[in-house]
């Protein structure tokens, strides 16, 4: 795979079990590269990820994209029209290299 696309955010101040999961059995040999997104009230999670992915072995890109996400009563209209227009652009940005 040329590239992978992964998302999470913080939830109890880590990433959900279920990405790490993911990210422990993703074979190296098998993604080329691994470009990392996120949402929420701050941008932790895309630094996890880049860590967790770094130390497996995979390569990361160096962009990465995040946009606020709704939390609690926080951000209630997010992500909201532009920041989805955001995550397309840098989608299309990371393609094509």
């Amino acid at each position: 795979m040329d590239m992978l696309f992964l998302g999470a955010s913080i939830h109890a101040k880590d990433i959900d079990p279920s990405v790490k999961k993911f990210i422990e059995g993703l074979d190296p040999a098998l993604v080329k590269q691994v470009t990392v997104f996120s949402t929420g009230f701050e941008d932790k999670a895309t630094g996890i990820m880049k860590d967790l992915l770094t130390r497996r072995g995979v390569h990361v890109a160096d962009k990465c994209y995040f946009c606020l996400g709704k939390f609690l009563l926080f951000n209630r209209r997010h992500p909201d029209a532009q920041d989805l227009n955001g995550a397309e652009e840098f989608a299309r940005s990371a393609l094509a290299g």
